[in-house]
C-alpha cells in the first residue's frame, strides 16, 4: 500500500503526559534509529521544513479482526514527494502507540496515502493520525471486527451522495451516532456528471434547487484521471463527509457513477464513441477510487474484482458484490426486456434473455459466482445471518398499473403519461401503463436485477439454500423493504428479505413523478408488487426522502431502521 514496512517488535510507547513529540529523540523512540535515519534522508525533509496540509481529512476502511486500512491525503506546494509518519494508538490523545511507520506521499498517487495496518487486536477501538514534523492530520477513530462469539452488531449503509443536489446531512448525522462504528457505502460515492448532466423533471418544471451546482469541480463531465481526482477532492472537502470518515470505518463498493451512468462491462449510457476509449475512462475512474478511498487492493491485482467478505464473529457475514464492471452485459431496451420476460418457460427460464452469442446475460460472472457460492456455504455453517451488500435493487419490480389505479386522478394520469413520454420518448407512457395492467417488468428498472432475469433467477436459486439471507441494496435513491420469493414448479419458496436504503442527497421518485404526492407513488408501487402472489412482496417504501439505514442485528432478529432528513437543500 505504498508505505515503508518497519519493524514493530520494540516500539516504545509515547509518554502519557503529552502527544507525539516531533523532535529527534521521540522519533527514535517510536520508529527506531534505522527508520528515523531513513526518514531524515528523504530529500524533501532534508531541505528544511515544508508546509504539509491534510485538507481532505482522514479515513479508515475494510476492517478485519487483525487489521484495518487507514487513509489520508498529504499535499505541499513545495514538494513533489515526501515521507509522512503514521501512528496508531489505543487512546484519542495518541499516547499509547501500538503501530507506526512511514508512508510516501507521491504525485503519482495524487499524494494520497493508504496503509494496511496489521497485527491489531479483534473487536478493539483504535485511533490513528498522520504527521509531518509540526503538521498533523486530524485524529481518526476506527474499530476492528470480532472473530469469535458476537451477540450484537449495528452498522449503517448508505449510497448515492450527489454533491450538487444537496448537502450531506446524512453523513453529519451518522458521524454523531456513537453506537454505529461501521458504514457500508453501496456506491455512487461521487457523480461524474457536469453541471448540465443531471436535470430532473423537478429541476426543469418545478424549480427544485441544486444548491451546490456552482461549486462543482470540474464543471464538466469527468473523463480523465485528473477529472476524477478533482471530483473526489471536492467531495472529500465536505465537512460532513470528513466527519463520518473520521469517526467510522467504511466498507465501500462502487456502482456506476464512479465511472459513468449505467456502466457495464464494455461501456456506459453516459459514454459515447467520440469521448474516447471506454476502458481508458473506466480505469481512470477506478484508479481514482482506489486512491481516494480506504479500500484494500485485491490480492490478485485486478482492481475491478472488488468482491470480498467481512465476518462479524459468529453473528453475520457480509459479502460485498461487484455488479458493474467485471461481467455485466448491456442493458436491454424496453422492447427486448418485455420479450425476455414473455419468453419465460414453465420451469422459470428466460430463453430470450441472452447475449448475441446466445449465452445467458450476466451481472456477476463465473468467477464471482463461484466465490459467492463458497462464501454463502461457509456463512450458512458459521454465521447466523448471510448479508449481501450490493448496488442495485434485487427484487422484481413490476410496472405500476397507473392506468387503472384508483389512487390517482384522471388529470394526474394524463400528466404521468406525458411525463413518461418526455423522459423515454413518445408512446412510452401508454406502453408503461399497458405493462402495468399485465404485471410486466418496469422498463425504467432495466439497469437493476429486474433487467437481468436469468442472472436474478440464478442468484435467487443460490440464496434460497442459505438459512437467513439478507440483501442490502443502494442505487435507487428510495427506501424499500421486501420479502423475497422464488417461484418453482413445486410452489413458491421464501428466500429472505431485501432492504434498500434511500440516498444521501441524490433525488428520488419525488423529482420524477412530480405529478403525484409521495403517498400516491408509494401506494402504486406497493399495489403493483402485491398484485402477483408468485413474485416478491414489497411491504414498505419511501420514495420522497433522503437519508440512511441502520441494521441492528442479534442472533434472534435483524432489524432495519430508516433515518430520514427534513431537507438537503439548505445548510
Amino acid at each position: 500500500m505504498r508505505h515503508a514496512r518497519l519493524s514493530q517488535t520494540e516500539l516504545a510507547k509515547l509518554p502519557r503526559d503529552q502527544g507525539p513529540d516531533l523532535g529527534r529523540r521521540r522519533f527514535v523512540q517510536v520508529l527506531g534509529a534505522g527508520a528515523f535515519a531513513a526518514w531524515l534522508s528523504d530529500d524533501a525533509f532534508a531541505s528544511g521544513d515544508i508546509r504539509v496540509e491534510f485538507n481532505h481529512g482522514v479515513a479508515s476502511g475494510d476492517p478485519l479482526a487483525d487489521r484495518v486500512v487507514i487513509w489520508t491525503r498529504a499535499t505541499s506546494p513545495h514538494a513533489a514527494s515526501f515521507l509522512v509518519l503514521w501512528l496508531v494508538a489505543t487512546d484519542p490523545q495518541m499516547r499509547q502507540i501500538v503501530a507506526s511507520g512511514l508512508a510516501q506521499a507521491e504525485p503519482e498517487f495524487d499524494h494520497t496515502i493508504k496503509v494496511d495496518v496489521v497485527g491489531l487486536r479483534p473487536d478493539t477501538q483504535y485511533y490513528y493520525q498522520f504527521v509531518y514534523r509540526r503538521h498533523r492530520s486530524p485524529v481518526g477513530r476506527t474499530r476492528t471486527l470480532n472473530d469469535g462469539h458476537l451477540e450484537h452488531a449495528r452498522f449503517a449503509f448508505v449510497s448515492c451522495s450527489n454533491h450538487p443536489k444537496g448537502y450531506f446531512h446524512a453523513y453529519a448525522e451518522l458521524a454523531r451516532m456513537d453506537d454505529v462504528t461501521l458504514v457500508l457505502h453501496l456506491g455512487d460515492y461521487i457523480y461524474e456528471y457536469g453541471q448540465d448532466g443531471y436535470v430532473t423533471l423537478g429541476n426543469s418544471m418545478l424549480g427544485v434547487p441544486q444548491p451546490r451546482l456552482e461549486q462543482l469541480s470540474p464543471p464538466h463531465n469527468c473523463m480523465t484521471l485528473a477529472d476524477y481526482r478533482a471530483r473526489y477532492a471536492l467531495y472529500r472537502s465536505d465537512p460532513a463527509l470528513q466527519a463520518v470518515h473520521r469517526n467510522k470505518a467504511f466498507i465501500c463498493i462502487w456502482d456506476d457513477h464512479e465511472t459513468a451512468n449505467d456502466a457495464w462491462r464494455e461501456g456506459a449510457e453516459n459514454h459515447h464513441p467520440e469521448q474516447g476509449d471506454w476502458l481508458t475512462r473506466r480505469d481512470a475512474g477506478i484508479r481514482a477510487y482506489y486512491e481516494w478511498l480506504p479500500i484494500r487492493e485485491p490480492a490478485g491485482g485486478e482492481r475491478i474484482a472488488a468482491w470480498r467478505s467481512f465476518r462479524f464473529g459468529d453473528l453475520a457475514r457480509l459479502m460485498v458484490l461487484e455488479t458493474r464492471l467485471t461481467a455485466r452485459d448491456a442493458v436491454l431496451d424496453a422492447t427486448a426486456l418485455v420479450r425476455a420476460y414473455a419468453s419465460m418457460t414453465a420451469d422459470g427460464q428466460f430463453p430470450l434473455d441472452v447475449t448475441k452469442a446466445g449465452t445467458p446475460r450476466e451481472l456477476l460472472g463465473a468467477e464471482q459466482k463461484a466465490w459467492l457460492a463458497a462464501e454463502l456455504d461457509a456463512a450458512s455453517r458459521e454465521q447466523t445471518w448471510q448479508l449481501l451488500g450490493q448496488q442495485v435493487l434485487f427484487f422484481f419490480q413490476p410496472a405500476p398499473d397507473f392506468l387503472r389505479s384508483p389512487v390517482i386522478s384522471d388529470a394526474q394520469r394524463e400528466q404521468l403519461i406525458q411525463g413518461l413520454d418526455q423522459l423515454f420518448g413518445p408512446g412510452a407512457g401508454q406502453a408503461f401503463g399497458a405493462l402495468g395492467m399485465q404485471g410486466g417488468p418496469n422498463p425504467a428498472m432495466a439497469d437493476a436485477w429486474t433487467g437481468y432475469p436469468s442472472a436474478r433467477l440464478e442468484l435467487a436459486s443460490l440464496l434460497v439454500r442459505a438459512p437467513n439471507p439478507v440483501v442490502l441494496s443502494g442505487d435507487s435513491h428510495n427506501a424499500w423493504a421486501v420479502n423475497l420469493k422464488l417461484p418453482t414448479p413445486r410452489g413458491v419458496l421464501p428466500i429472505g428479505v431485501e432492504f434498500g436504503c434511500s440516498s444521501v442527497s441524490a433525488p428520488g421518485l419525488e423529482e420524477t413523478l412530480i405529478m403525484l404526492a409521495p403517498e400516491q407513488t408509494a401506494q402504486l408501487m406497493l399495489t403493483a408488487s402485491q398484485a402477483n402472489p408468485l413474485t416478491d412482496d414489497l411491504v414498505y417504501t419511501d420514495t420522497a426522502r433522503r437519508g440512511f439505514t441502520v441494521l441492528d442485528i442479534t442472533h434472534e432478529r435483524l432489524r432495519s431502521e430508516w433515518y430520514f432528513l427534513d431537507t438537503v437543500f439548505s445548510p
